[in-house]
């Protein structure tokens, strides 16, 4: 199974980055640009070489190193699509002779440099792979022939033995597990050439010798790794030895290539309606459930299920199991009552997410009452109700379950004494007196204490909590919920006394018809007995609740009850501390916020003209809100705030922040300062100076690209040259530091990107090209270039 990469056509508009100028003339106008002139003369001596002839002459030389495009910031960097003229399996770095490397932005020059650039590396590379002495002939060929299936060369490594597929050449070399599972020059394990080339047979040589059945090296990854290979191809006594030693399967079989990921399900019961057996499709070969299940192996999903827990595995199922499949195997062995199948299944189907009764009612509906009950337990919303649900079952009144499966959702508000005689009736299996004792009883309780809520009697709500059979709640609209939107924050207090917050609130809700305004009642279907219709025409017009069915700060802030916000605060209800900042409209950047915000790189630009406060009425709310984060306890709530506020030069938020608790020397990171040099920020100087009076730290690895030099940020991207300008006086950087370890300074970006207003300010402060700072830093960079492929600064 082997991914080659994509066509020519794709690679070139990729590695070359697409223009961003429509006029290709005005583009390649280098006016004044040194840079740019550079870069013509580059393009002009590469044309005029001969890159057969240079290849020719390095496989002479036995080097057969390839040469490479690179764009910093495009996801073919780590793609092997990126070497012109080929189809390669894989390629590593350490194998790049040639490369030519662009920055993240289009200069004048750069496109037609690139070009030059891609055609001189097509032809080489194509006369190198072609070579007689070439070695890697399995692994790379030209882009219009696939390369070859195997590896014919001499065989001194376990790598290069299993590129063969001759296991005999394998023993000869009486390697050690050590060995079997080094990585090669092209990065790739033994046992990762083996999987890659199909050869079980290999695979399982390598395993039996001591080599990891799931180190594949740079292969990691590809589909389907050798326990999957094994089961593809039908080798089920290597699979279970294989399995015997850790192997694991790869998230997919590889057999459905037009599934765009492992989440494009196979098939999945309707999770709206009432059940219906036979709408579950066919078991599918797409995962390794159905494929698995489809060749009666099931030994060998038990296996997978209980061992291969994935980290992004989803509500308990690994990875590479795709639910859809499972469930259609449990589920077709209940239809046709293979309750053996059923049973070792069983464990494993989980609910799903839009309603955890689902699953029960499947169950009910086949009959499978015990099972049903079983799994109910787990999605009870209250423990009075799961509590009611087995006494049901105990007696023998399987459709009373179902009623108080559908129904029962106000079964906690019940007194002690209406606890009981719901009870009684639940034993006597009579559905008119649990209708009237257990469900109208908890509906009118719940009605009533919605009421005292709403009237804003403490009192009264105290007294309804005190005679509650029980308050904890999950899966339904809560009572947290009613509290938060239409009580004060004493009532929250009072509830929050009695009851522990859940640890999730995944309410189970489903919006009804637009007679009832569109809000949402809980979806349960199970119950179908003749009262079915009495007891709807009574109890759904009841179930009615707030469009939100999670305890939201959302009202409370929209109505200014900051006494509300800070018991939600207090109580740590979840999410309550991103909506606070979702509501201060942090996050959203600078554009259709700050009138007459910059377009990037103007030439020259005063920012700090914007504001340094948002408007009146949003900076009340900062003032309301910013104490209130500080109460949370949570570095992230200032975090943000502070973030949001460097990227709009809003220093008075900053301040806010820092009278409020925020210390930048304990709380700020360096992305802060990436939040300030961003093409989205307003870069303000004076912002840049207040946090670093506040102390707030750099980023350790000055050379590193991911969070960068704070100076080439700035350099890069801040239309404010007065930016530069602080960092070098204020924070001491020096003007000439070398930016990436590569000699380049900050004037030679400058110069790059054509800022001149930025290259002004840098001579006044004494900046200089790398080449003149860095001359030895520079000579080593450039040593074994090709000074007509590299596009750096000259």
């Amino acid at each position: 199974m082997r991914f080659y990469t994509m066509i020519a056509g794709l690679v070139l508009g990729l590695t070359l980055g697409l223009s961003l100028a429509p006029d290709r003339a005005a583009a390649q106008s280098c006016g004044s640009d040194t840079h740019c002139k550079a870069l013509k003369e580059k393009t002009r001596h590469l044309k005029a070489r001969n890159p057969q002839t240079e290849a020719a002459a390095a496989a002479q030389a036995g080097d057969y190193r390839l040469g490479r495009m690179f764009r910093y910031g495009d996801p073919i960097a780590i793609a092997t699509s990126d070497l012109p003229g080929l189809r390669c399996r894989i390629w590593p770095r350490s194998l790049v002779g040639k490369e030519h490397v662009s920055d993240d932005v289009i200069t004048p020059g750069e496109d037609e440099h690139a070009e030059a650039v891609y055609e001189f590396l097509r032809r080489y590379n194509r006369t190198l792979v072609a070579a007689p002495g070439f070695p890697y002939a399995d692994v790379c060929s030209i882009e219009e022939a696939a390369p070859q299936a195997r590896y014919t060369g001499p065989v001194t490594t376990p790598a290069q033995a299993a590129r063969s597929g001759d296991i005999a050449r394998l023993e000869v070399l009486n390697a050690t597990p050590e060995a079997l599972n080094a990585p090669d020059e092209l990065t790739v394990t033994p046992m990762g050439w083996a999987v890659d080339n199909e050869d079980a047979a290999m695979g399982l040589a390598l395993a039996d010798r001591g080599a990891d059945p799931n180190a594949l090296g740079g292969f990691d990854g590809r589909a389907p790794g050798l326990l999957g290979l094994l089961i593809l191809k039908g080798d089920y006594d290597g699979a279970r030895r294989v399995r015997d030693r850790g192997g694991k399967l790869a998230p997919d079989t590889g057999l459905c290539p037009e599934r765009e990921t492992i989440f494009d399900l196979t098939v999945l019961p309707p999770s709206t309606g009432a059940p219906d057996p036979d709408a579950v499709g066919e078991v599918g070969e797409c995962s390794w459930a159905g494929l698995l299940l489809r060749r009666g192996q099931v030994d060998l999903l038990e296996h997978l299920l209980k061992t291969q827990v994935a980290s992004d595995d989803i509500h308990g199922i690994p990875e590479a199991i795709d639910r859809g499949d499972l469930y259609a195997g449990f589920y077709q062995a209940l239809r046709a009552g293979d309750m053996a199948l059923a049973g070792r299944l069983s464990p494993y189907v989980v609910e799903l997410a839009d309603d955890p009764g689902f699953l029960s009612i499947w169950l009910y509906r086949h009959g499978q009452v015990e099972m049903a009950a079983d799994k109910a337990q787990t999605v009870a919303r209250s423990s009075v109700e799961a509590r009611l649900w087995r006494r049901a079952v105990d007696a023998g009144h399987p459709q009373v379950f179902a009623e108080l499966f559908d129904y029962g959702l106000h079964l906690n508000y019940l007194t002690a004494e209406q606890l009981a005689d719901c009870e009684g009736a639940i034993t006597g299996g009579d559905q008119a007196a649990v209708f009237t004792l257990c469900i109208r009883s908890s509906f009118l309780r719940a009605e009533g204490i919605l009421a005292a809520v709403k009237s804003g009697d403490i009192d009264r709500f105290r007294h309804e909590l005190d005679i509650s059979s029980g308050l904890n709640e999950i899966y339904k609209p809560s009572l947290s919920t009613m509290v938060v939107r239409y009580g004060t924050a004493q009532m929250l207090d009072e509830l929050n006394r009695r009851i522990t917050l859940p640890d999730n609130w995944s309410m189970q809700v489903e919006p009804v018809d637009a007679g009832r305004g569109g809000h949402r009642v809980p979806l349960r279907q199970m119950y179908d007995a003749p009262l079915k219709a009495e007891i709807d025409a009574w109890v759904m017009p009841r179930m009615v609740y707030p469009d939100l069915p999670w305890p939201s700060v959302e009202p409370a802030m929209a109505r200014g009850d900051l006494a509300m916000v800070r018991a939600m605060v207090r109580y740590k209800y979840p999410g309550v501390v991103s909506d606070i900042r979702r509501g201060l409209n942090v996050g959203n950047g600078p554009d259709g916020v700050v009138p007459g915000y910059r377009d990037v790189y103007p030439d020259t630009h005063d920012s700090e003209l914007y504001p340094n406060a948002p408007t009146p009425e949003q900076m009340t709310l900062y003032a309301q809100y910013v104490p209130i984060l500080a109460e949370a306890g949570e570095p992230k709530g200032l975090w943000e705030i502070v973030a949001h506020a460097s990227a709009m030069g809003w220093n008075d938020v900053i301040v806010l922040a820092q009278a409020n608790g925020f210390d930048a020397v304990r709380d700020g990171t360096p992305e802060i300062w990436m939040r300030l040099f961003n093409f989205s920020s307003v870069c303000k100087p004076s912002t840049a100076a207040l946090l670093l009076k506040a102390g707030l730290p750099f980023p350790k690895d000055n050379t590193s690209r991911t969070y960068g030099h704070v100076l080439y940020s700035a350099v890069a991207v801040c239309a404010d040259a007065e930016t530069v300008r602080v960092l070098v006086r204020d924070a001491g950087i020096s003007v000439n530091d070398d930016l990436f370890g590569s000699g380049t300074t900050a004037l030679d970006v400058a110069r790059q990107r054509g800022r001149t207003s930025v290259e002004a300010v840098l001579l006044e402060l004494g900046g200089k090209p790398g080449k003149e700072v860095w001359p030895q830093t520079k000579a080593q960079m450039r040593e074994g270039l090709d000074p007509d492929i590299w596009a750096g600064e000259d």
